[in-house]
């Protein structure tokens, strides 16, 4: 390892990279926006190098910068400095609080699918997970939930990751080393004959389990403005869902079919809260990850027979492909999902091969 005796007048003259300085433990790291004072020594103990931030040059003058170096190897030599031992439960923690001070919507939504997926890792430090043990839970939940389920679980694992490089918290990424399926833009609908087993299997279940599925299909909606229906959103026979909850950032108006206004008029007689579906347990006030539920819907459902692997978003394509078989305008449906750009719509919008047919004989 080369070392340099870093002063102003040579780190102005130092192109982009890392230089190492005389005073043990000192690194420099140049780029072409801003120099960086690093803490960088190897642990024999550790079996890997402990990295931290020291501050930027030249706010942090030569020679603090060298002080702090100091003060850093005579904690490591006293044993009060070492690897991090951060937990992934706890960087999950940070991160959503770093995604709201950024103003990113539903942050929390990073713990919920943490949970669904890596629960079991929660308490693991950083530095003790391996790609193997990854690849593992992926292979699983791609057998449970399927491939694109699979998928994004290790991207959400490769995010976190990412956030705690940049950190320092750690300096790998085991999830990046993780082979996952080319992520392709789902197709799956269910058919009319389908859609009859599955209202067959919703039959059976708990009502809240029945009256969400019941929105999910009458309206077209995304699983989570459904889970977090306000009565007070609740106009007539429209349901304003409000920019802030909204993809798109914008408030659009969903018409309610009949029997959707029947579900809401069921359950408002026993509503105590401002939410339709209420959390018991939820922080949020409303039911959360409706996954359980949905596992409960598709078991129910293979034993009639429907063994198609949907998910509530498929249910949402689903009611898209019923408009449009039905005749209805794209720009109409378009509308009714709460899009901006009507070309968005076609990818939810698929036909079956019966469809199709009739659409055929139409032709002669």
């Amino acid at each position: 390892m080369n070392k340099t005796k870093l002063s102003t007048e040579v780190i102005n003259r130092l192109p982009a990279g890392s230089y190492y300085d005389t005073q043990d433990g000192l690194m420099l790291r140049v780029s072409a926006t801003c120099k960086s004072w690093r803490f960088y020594k190897w642990s024999s103990a550790e079996g890997r190098p402990i990295k931290r931030a020291l501050g930027k040059f030249p706010r942090i003058s030569v020679e603090t910068a060298r002080k702090a170096a100091r003060a850093k190897l005579h904690e490591l030599d006293t044993g009060k400095v070492s690897a991090d031992r951060t937990s992934l439960d706890a960087l999950v923690d940070r991160y959503e609080l770093h995604l709201k001070a950024s103003g990113v919507r539903y942050p929390q939504r990073v713990r919920r699918l943490f949970d669904l997926s890596w629960s079991a890792l929660a308490g693991r430090k950083l530095t003790a997970i391996t790609p193997a043990e990854i690849k593992d839970k992926h292979d699983a939940i791609a057998g449970m939930r399927g491939p694109h389920a699979a998928a994004g679980a290790v991207k959400l694992l490769r995010c976190l990751f990412n956030y705690a490089n940049e950190l320092e918290l750690c300096d790998k990424n085991p999830a990046k080393r993780v082979r996952i399926k080319a992520d392709n833009k789902r197709d799956v609908f269910l058919t009319v004959a389908e859609l009859k087993l599955l209202r067959s299997a919703l039959a059976e279940q708990p009502q809240d389990i029945q009256d969400y599925f019941g929105l999910v299909l009458l309206t077209g909606a995304r699983r989570g403005n459904v889970a977090a229906m306000r009565w007070e959103d609740v106009k007539g026979d429209i349901w304003i869902i409000p920019a802030e909850a909204s993809k798109t950032k914008r408030s659009y108006e969903v018409p309610l079919h009949p029997l959707a206004l029947e579900i809401l008029s069921r359950r408002i007689s026993s509503s105590a809260t401002n939410f339709v579906f209420p959390g018991e347990y939820s922080s949020s006030g409303h039911v959360g990850d409706p996954w359980p539920w949905l596992k409960l819907v598709r078991n129910a459902c293979v034993q009639r027979g429907l063994t198609k692997h949907f998910t509530l978003h498929d249910l949402r394509r689903t009611f898209a492909t019923l408009l449009t078989a039905n005749g209805v305008p794209l720009t109409v449906v378009s509308k009714a999902l709460g899009h901006v750009n009507v070309q968005t719509t076609p990818i939810y919008a698929r036909a079956d091969t019966e469809t199709v047919r009739k659409a055929v004989m139409m032709l002669s």
